[in-house]
């Protein structure tokens, strides 16, 4: 009976360590979601998500999952994007759309006009850090992917 009981406990912690060891490409893909929602202040949201590769690290001990992806957002109101980020601005920039209300316009390639419902093609990579209650995203980054011409 102790080792039935012994097997049963070592098979739950395998599977357990198992469900831990990289992470899934539908948390992947909920996470991604979440954040360019949140970040697009509800004007933006994924609609395609395809994880393209993953590497598992370790730094100072610390275990690190780093998931490459390419996907689809659409956006929900018509505004501008910014292209190319200053200096200061975050990463994810081309997220925020902005009310064209007469005070700039698109120039330079620095802003582009998108209207609701438009589809841009995006990548990235989210970098995930693993914590006592699990793997958390640390790090998105996303970027528009230029079409193929």
């Amino acid at each position: 009976m102790k080792f039935k009981n012994v097997v049963l406990l070592f098979l739950a912690f395998l599977l357990n360590v198992i469900a831990y060891s990289q992470i899934s490409t539908e948390k992947a893909q909920e996470d991604l979601a979440k954040t360019i929602f949140k970040e697009s202040k509800e004007k933006a949201k994924l609609t395609s998500f395809e994880k393209e590769d993953g590497v598992k690290k370790v730094k100072n001990d610390i275990p690190y999952y780093s998931i490459k992806f390419i996907g689809k957002i659409q956006f929900l109101k018509n505004g501008n994007i910014q292209l190319m980020p200053f200096l200061n601005s975050a990463k994810n920039s081309f997220l925020e759309v902005i009310d064209n209300n007469g005070d700039f316009y698109s120039n330079g390639g620095l802003f582009r006009l998108v209207y609701k419902d438009e589809v841009l093609n995006i990548e990235g990579n989210i970098q995930y850090i693993k914590t006592e209650n699990g793997w958390k995203a640390k790090t998105i980054l996303i970027a528009i992917k230029e079409n193929k011409k």
